[in-house]
């Protein structure tokens, strides 16, 4: 198994631990945060593809490629380059899907049909209460803070390959695998919905929690994880 899939498998359990203190509403039937709008790497879009058989890939690819056509959301940035553009000051895009665009392709009877193989965006949006109670998720600071971080590691985990939405990410693998050059091969410029990864410089980590960051990430034997030891301040 490529070692950055071992790294990708040991961040999900870690996180998963890292959870276990913090009570979650969180069981089978909650879809709310369950959308069009999930981002991923392409680390991970392998990570899934790689455990799935053949009968399984085309029914995954399927559904992807019948809802092709619907909206969903498109970054315009990664987590690496956001915390790049708030470390040098300028202004950071406001970005967002709309929940409203409708249900992620994978979504099946109000069950995730690849549940055990979900990215990592999917295991992070975690909620104390019922989303359906409020409308939308509540968390601890300190997990959101976790999640993005190791968003960010994830990412420079995955530096040379490239990020998007759920959808876009596994059609352009497939598509790769199909004989034609990946993103980030001899293109001048990724395919729509498609963004280069980037390096991790600074972790978005505000001040109250560097200690327990820096303990999480020293549970990590990941590359990345070691770029930030200590944490530095960040802004935000």
């Amino acid at each position: 198994m490529d070692e950055r899939l071992q790294h990708l498998e040991q961040i999900y359990r870690q996180f998963d631990a890292f959870l276990e203190p913090y009570p979650l509403a969180c069981e089978k039937g909650c879809t709310a945060c369950c959308t069009r709008n999930v981002i991923m790497t392409s680390l991970e879009g392998r990570w899934i593809l790689e455990r799935l058989d053949a009968p399984g890939r085309r029914t995954l690819l399927g559904r992807i490629t019948a809802a092709v056509d619907l909206p969903r959301f498109h970054p315009t940035l990664t987590f690496n380059r956001m915390a790049d553009l708030i470390e040098s000051g300028k202004d950071v895009p406001d970005e967002g899907g709309d929940p409203d665009w409708g249900v992620c392709p994978l979504l099946e009877k109000g069950e995730c049909t690849i549940y055990a193989l979900r990215p990592f965006m999917c295991r992070s949006m975690v909620s104390e209460v019922t989303c359906d109670d409020l409308g939308h998720a509540t968390m601890k600071p300190i997990v959101l803070t976790a999640a993005h971080v190791l968003m960010q590691v994830i990412e420079h985990l995955d530096v040379k390959g490239f990020s998007g939405n759920l959808s876009d990410v596994l059609l352009e693998l497939a598509r790769a695998e199909n004989g034609n050059p990946p993103a980030g091969g001899l293109a001048s410029a990724p395919p729509r919905g498609i963004l280069f990864n980037h390096p991790l410089r600074r972790l978005m980590v505000p001040w109250e929690h560097r200690k327990k960051i820096q303990e999480l990430l020293a549970s990590l034997s990941v590359p990345g994880a070691k770029v930030a030891s200590p944490v530095p301040e960040s802004s935000v």
